[in-house]
């Protein structure tokens, strides 16, 4: 855990990064202007592969534990954000939905005052998914009003901080960069695509107006870029570094 230093900044990181750091300042910022203070930005891969990056104004006790206990593993709002796709409302106690996950997440947090709140959601092109929290507080009766009001602010604010808080988090991912890295041109990505799908050379030559031949070609361009052994090869590798999609 590091803790961002600097004129009246509370925000407590959960990753060195640098990149973390101008993330959690700009969010900081921001959403002090819009009177939201207490918040937290959690950004993870579906499997939880590796550890999450956490940015947030929350008590930097429950931080700690939340962190140091895994807590991210059952929390009932972020495995609600991986079904959805539109914000959300959560409050302990009332939602059954999140209830079902671990009630004993939102009883820790509860003693720590986070029990209700609001989540906007994004997702990434490398499964990534990121939510963006913002704690109700007592003090502000229009809690609800201010959400809505500044909904559009609040998911641009969000997907900004992600698109730079991603980067950092995926930097070592071979995925990353692998469409530059191989230099698949756009014909050779749809001859690998259809053959994923199952289809023949002779088939793929008719839906992409080509003779086999040059259907070949293409594929043996694809495996040598690759540096795999054949075609069967060079398909899983590409599905697998998301050079192509494995649906139709």
């Amino acid at each position: 855990m590091l803790s961002i230093f600097g004129q009246g900044s509370s925000c407590v990181l959960s990753s060195s990064h640098p990149a973390l750091a101008e993330v959690g300042h700009r969010l900081e910022h921001r959403m002090r202007e819009f009177e939201m203070d207490n918040f937290a930005y959690l950004l993870t891969d579906r499997n939880f592969s590796r550890r999450p990056f956490i940015i947030s104004t929350y008590p930097k006790e429950w931080l700690e534990i939340y962190t140091y206990g895994h807590y991210y593993l059952n929390d009932p709002v972020i495995r609600h954000a991986f079904t959805r796709v539109t914000p959300f409302s959560w409050q302990a106690g009332e939602r059954r939905d999140l209830i079902e996950y671990d009630g004993e997440v939102f009883h820790q947090s509860s003693r720590f005052k986070i029990d209700a709140g609001y989540t906007f959601v994004v997702r990434g092109g490398l499964g990534e998914m990121g939510a963006l929290s913002i704690c109700r507080s007592e003090k502000k009766a229009d809690f609800e009003q201010n959400i809505l009001r500044r909904s559009g602010d609040l998911q641009m604010l969000l997907l900004q901080a992600h698109e730079v808080a991603s980067d950092a988090f995926f930097a070592d991912d071979p995925r990353v960069n692998s469409i530059d890295q191989y230099h698949l041109s756009d014909r050779e990505k749809s001859v690998v695509h259809w053959a994923a799908q199952g289809k023949t050379y002779h088939e793929i030559g008719i839906i992409l107006g080509f003779k086999e031949r040059t259907i070949k070609k293409y594929m043996a361009s694809v495996v040598s870029k690759l540096e795999v052994a054949n075609a069967k090869h060079a398909i899983s590798k590409s599905i697998e570094l998301q050079l192509i999609s494995s649906r139709s």
